[in-house]
């Protein structure tokens, strides 16, 4: 039965024997045979190789060319070519339907492709139970599939094929195979008949009767499941086919790679403030670009992330800091610490995690960690500031539309300042800080967020 149902030829005249009709086919074995098929068949044709898993060199072709092209392809993988004439446009329609030995034989599910004939159905969006067929069609292809199935004397479950044209009942069996497939899988889920373990059973010469549904554990797996709602299969492309291939938006996605996306999609838009530190270091070459950046600017987020520009910007609100400076080089560097003190705090822009962040205790840790952090931060200024020692570290949480809080959440660190965020254990709401700091430290987040015109 499965060399039957597998080889194109034997299933053809196996079908006709019971009185259906397949497609005008015919079997070939080389090139020649192929176009010389064609020309009896007319064009345009459709090109299926035999023993072909997933519609594996198969494809449709209008002319001589083309067809050349495409029976290269097929018999590189199977050694037998049916040429079929072309039912491009017309409905495809499915049925799952079980058999056991003793001639017991049900129809689980019927299916209607979305796309017409012509896109391979693991390709196709597909809706089960159909939604087109009026009752005359549904069992008229029922009774077909049953008298097929019975005819090649399938003993478990067998899915059938149909093309129907969309305006009569003319119809053609376009492949029958006596194996579970991608379809019988959605039928499975579909309509919660475990196809796989009853075709399982009726393997071993179980009868259908006598099998319980897994499911209810009361009833026979002897019946037709009718379904009072619809299930849609929509098909995503298989990544894992390819090489190196990844949909995935991740931290490897550098400035041209999102560009290209951009680019390639027409977006509205690019939102960063989703992604963390990574997507803010290309907000300005973003912006070069005319990209548009959805959220808070570009400009913005460099205002942030660059220590300099961002202690520039607090001296001028009059919000409080350690004293800093911007590194300019190692001589002015060392003066400013011993000028203010140690331990000082090494500070480079446009970081992740803190790398490259170090708190200085000597001369000879400021030269170790400037080094670190201009290699880091190479094209970005690193400021050094006054490390403040005990210091009590926290972190204010908000979302803002154009400049105005909205929400937020104040966290307090357990451990004292100089512990990365990431590595601290953090305490909401605040279990140590008084009224008044507490209103201070959400006064300067406001006053933030309206100079930097936040949004997100």
């Amino acid at each position: 039965s499965i060399i039957e149902t597998e080889d194109r030829k034997l299933s053809a005249e196996r079908i006709n024997e019971i009185g259906e009709k397949v497609a005008p086919s015919e079997a070939v074995y080389s090139v020649e045979e192929a176009l010389n098929a064609a020309r009896r068949i007319g064009y345009p044709v459709m090109a299926r190789a035999a023993f072909s898993l997933g519609g594996l060199g198969s494809g449709f072709a209008d002319n001589e060319d083309e067809l050349e092209i495409l029976a290269e392809q097929a018999l590189a993988h199977s050694s037998q070519l049916i040429i079929d004439k072309s039912l491009k446009g017309w409905k495809e329609v499915e049925y799952e339907v079980v058999r056991d030995a003793f001639d017991n034989c049900i129809t689980v599910c019927n299916m209607e492709n979305l796309d017409p004939l012509g896109i391979h159905t693991g390709e196709s969006i597909v809706v089960a139970p159909s939604q087109t067929l009026n009752n005359r069609e549904y069992n008229m292809l029922r009774t077909t599939a049953l008298k097929v199935i019975r005819h090649f004397g399938v003993v478990g479950e067998c899915n059938i094929q149909y093309a129907l044209n969309p305006y009569s009942e003319e119809y053609y069996i376009i492949e029958v195979n006596a194996r579970l497939s991608r379809s019988s899988a959605l039928a499975s889920k579909a309509t919660g008949y475990p196809l796989a373990y009853v075709a399982a059973k009726l393997s071993l010469g179980v009868p259908l009767p006598s099998i319980r549904n897994s499911v209810t554990g009361v009833t026979t797996a002897c019946f037709e499941p009718s379904l009072d709602y619809c299930v849609v299969k929509i098909p995503r492309w298989d990544l894992a086919k390819f090489i190196r291939v990844s949909k995935n938006i991740g931290s490897s996605m550098n400035f041209e790679v999102v560009m290209d996306i951009y680019e390639l999609e027409h977006c509205e838009g690019i939102i960063l403030s989703m992604g963390g530190q990574l997507p803010n270091n290309i907000a300005m070459d973003l912006h070069r670009q005319q990209a548009k950046v959805l959220g808070t600017s570009p400009e913005s987020i460099d205002s942030a992330e660059n220590r300099f520009k961002f202690s520039r910007m607090l001296d001028r609100k009059g919000i409080l800091q350690p004293r800093w400076k911007e590194l300019t080089n190692h001589e002015s560097a060392m003066a400013f610490c011993e000028e203010v003190g140690f331990p000082c705090l090494v500070r480079p822009s446009y970081v992740l995690s803190g790398a490259a962040m170090n708190v200085a205790y000597s001369n000879q840790d400021l030269l170790t960690y400037l080094n670190a952090a201009s290699l880091v931060s190479k094209e970005h200024p690193v400021v050094i500031s006054k490390f403040l020692t005990e210091a009590k570290e926290i972190d204010v949480d908000a979302v803002a539309a154009d400049g105005e809080i909205l929400c937020m959440a104040v966290s307090e660190h357990v451990e004292n300042a100089g512990v990365h965020s990431g590595d601290a254990t953090l305490v909401t709401p605040p279990q140590d800080l008084n009224t008044e700091t507490l209103e201070n430290i959400k006064r300067i987040a406001r006053d933030l967020a309206s100079l930097l015109d936040v949004t997100g």
